[in-house]
């Protein structure tokens, strides 16, 4: 497979591409977002996960209506992280390598000639540093006929019983594929080396390569970069390097669904316990949110520019609803998250107890948080300087604008956050250092 190598310290919103390039592993592997909610191995806190899941659309990565990934998240699924060396060092390599091919064409034990050696990627390029070197080799079998087959069988049997190597298990043509390989790399492939032992993924993708080695015209050869392979099977380029794919954000900063709550997962349910383990707030204790039930996503619909409305719905509601509606917008100098929510009671005569809505305002402080926080880093990363969104408060339930606890609840943030709540008609802005 062809893959391409990647700046290890490039960044999107504040994660590494590391993180994008396993989250879109997984999403491939499972058809969905869901499995990258439960590894920790992509990022520490379900939070995190699902502002990476929010960038894969915003970026590109990721279809939102179909929820497939798109051509550009198979390509950073396939990208290697390794850190990028000066041009020169990789000169010397690939010199190396060639000269390589050549003495193990000219082994009489080796079962196979290397016809061609392609070279395509960042090495092509005017960069100073790369990630690795990208080869295509071909590689052709010197029997001409079923005989010659039976005989270079016979032959690299032989030679696998003399050599007593680990390499038992397979059938003699692969261990002379296996030996010719090794004549080339030596015990230890190079780490700059990223080679492909076939050509014709490279014709499949049309993308500008050039030919190093030729066996019919004597060996190494110097040919100038072509636009695709003269075999290619493709109009276009179909693939690029990591470099080159775009990932600048297509779409504005819109709030994130509430769907991370239940883990993307369409079966997926909201707990006490699950918003507890996801939500990295001092102020959520263990109690917290056990009145409201095990809830669930019960729908969301845009509206207007950037806007979106999120409906959830909770056992210990008793058929109630909470409607919340977010917005951000470009301010000028950060952007701007306006939060409001309201409570939907099927059933006036029941009306929603004060602890019952303390709960309701952290379940939405959780969403307030994970937006604030993405909202914060993408501003650092595209505007510069520091981290900074401003939260306004708009439409609340009644009783919550003049509850200092409840405006607790829904402002609550992380430790390393400064809080400035002026007032609930004011704006309210805090800097992540």
């Amino acid at each position: 497979m062809m893959t391409a190598g990647a700046n290890p310290k490039k960044t999107m919103a504040g994660y590494r591409l590391r993180q994008f390039r396993d989250a879109c592993r997984a999403w491939g592997e499972h058809n969905g977002p869901h499995r990258i909610m439960t590894l920790k191995s992509i990022a520490p806190m379900p939070m995190d996960r699902a502002i990476i899941i929010e960038e894969m659309f915003r970026r590109g990565m990721a279809d939102r209506k179909t929820g497939r990934l798109t051509d550009s998240g198979l390509q950073v699924g396939a990208v290697t992280i390794r850190p990028r060396q000066p041009k020169d060092a990789a000169i010397r390599v690939l010199q190396k390598f060639l000269n390589d091919v050549d003495l193990a064409n000219q082994n009489a034990d080796c079962s196979h000639w290397i016809e061609e050696v392609w070279l395509y990627g960042s090495m092509l390029g005017d960069e100073e540093a790369v990630g690795d070197i990208d080869l295509a080799v071909k590689m052709q079998g010197k029997w001409a006929d079923s005989k010659d087959f039976y005989l270079e069988s016979q032959r690299l049997q032989a030679l696998q019983d003399r050599i007593g190597n680990n390499r038992w298990f397979l059938t003699p043509m692969d261990f002379g594929e296996w030996f010719t390989q090794r004549a080339v790399f030596g015990e230890r492939k190079h780490p700059l080396l990223s080679v492909v032992w076939d050509t014709d993924q490279l014709k499949a993708f049309a993308v500008p390569c050039r030919r190093l080695y030729h066996r019919e015209s004597g060996g190494i050869v110097d040919e100038p970069i072509l636009l695709k392979h003269p075999e290619a099977t493709s109009r276009t380029a179909q693939w690029d390097p990591a470099e080159r794919i775009d990932l600048t954000p297509r779409e504005p900063l819109r709030p994130m669904s509430a769907l991370w709550l239940q883990q993307h997962h369409p079966d997926g349910v909201i707990s006490a316990t699950t918003i507890a383990e996801r939500v990295p707030s001092p102020i959520w204790p263990e109690y917290l949110g056990r009145k409201l039930g095990v809830g669930r996503v019960d729908g969301e619909y845009e509206t207007g520019e950037n806007g979106l409305v999120s409906v959830l719905k909770f056992k210990g509601l008793q058929g109630a609803s909470i409607h919340i509606n977010r917005r951000l917008s470009e301010g000028e100098t950060e952007p701007v998250l306006e939060v409001g929510f309201q409570v939907e009671n099927d059933k006036p005569r029941k009306p929603i107890d004060r602890l019952s809505l303390l709960h309701v305002c952290s379940l939405v402080g959780a969403l307030v948080e994970a937006d604030y926080t993405r909202a914060a880093m993408c501003t650092k990363e595209e505007r510069g300087g520091e981290a900074r969104a401003a939260i306004w408060l708009t439409t609340l339930p009644d009783g919550v604008a003049g509850d200092d606890a409840a405006l607790a609840h829904l402002l609550s943030v992380r430790e390393d956050v400064e809080t400035n709540l002026v007032g609930i008609s004011n704006v309210e802005t805090r800097t992540i250092h």
